[in-house]
């Protein structure tokens, strides 16, 4: 497809705004987990034809590809203004999951809604590393490191609310974007060593204080052997 660079048209705009490669490796993402998905959906849901197996594993990456073409065409100003809204609305359902959500295996991240399990958390992540990225920039004027302080408030927010749930693996995935951020946004490399550092002797404790967390993380090292249903 061949579009002129003097396109004004929206699908112009937006073939020349866009980061193309980014695009690609989103859609890349979306398929492979779909395959994924769809080759191992019959050992789960045996009970479904194979017709109604293929359209429920494509429902919901059909509404993300569209979602995030959708998010793409609009103009920065509300992609900020819509993460902005976003990560205050997930920010307030991950606290609303302390107070009314599903335990399960020793941590409450789950919330039903319109009869569907909801993890607020999965969605609080890509708004706040909008947000954080945004907040660096703008408070660069009062220098490097008063910009990440004003960044890791946000941060920090969510972080006190994932340690109630607890949800160590969300937290670590936050932490990590945010010094990824921190890293690009001129942080020395030091300063990301001892950080780092920091967060691994959390992860200690965490993997100490925590049974669900050390039998995740003895699960993954030393997963048992598959069952004679498994196929």
């Amino acid at each position: 497809m061949e579009v002129s660079r003097t396109d004004t048209s929206i699908l112009g705009r937006w073939w020349w705004g866009v980061d193309r490669w980014t695009m690609a490796a989103l859609f890349s993402l979306v398929v492979m987990g779909c395959i994924m998905a769809l080759a191992t959906g019959s050992a789960r849901m045996r009970d479904l034809s194979a017709t109604a197996q293929v359209v429920r594993q494509l429902i919901f990456p059909g509404m993300a590809l569209v979602l995030i073409v959708g998010i793409s065409l609009l103009p920065p100003k509300w992609v900020i203004r819509l993460a902005m809204l976003g990560c205050v609305a997930a920010l307030g359902l991950t606290a609303l999951t302390l107070v009314m959500g599903t335990e399960i295996k020793g941590g409450r991240r789950w919330l039903h809604i319109a009869g569907q399990s909801v993890q607020p958390s999965e969605f609080l992540k890509p708004f706040l590393a909008v947000v954080c990225a945004w907040l660096m920039v703008q408070a660069q004027s009062f220098g490097r490191y008063a910009a990440l302080v004003v960044a890791a408030i946000p941060v920090g927010f969510a972080l006190v609310i994932l340690k109630q749930q607890p949800d160590v693996g969300m937290a670590i995935v936050i932490i990590a974007v945010f010094f990824a951020q921190a890293f690009l946004a001129g942080l020395p490399m030091m300063l990301i060593v001892v950080c780092g550092a920091g967060v691994l002797a959390v992860g200690v404790l965490a993997y100490t204080m925590h049974g669900h967390v050390r039998m995740r993380i003895d699960t993954y090292l030393n997963p048992p052997p598959p069952g004679p249903n498994i196929t």
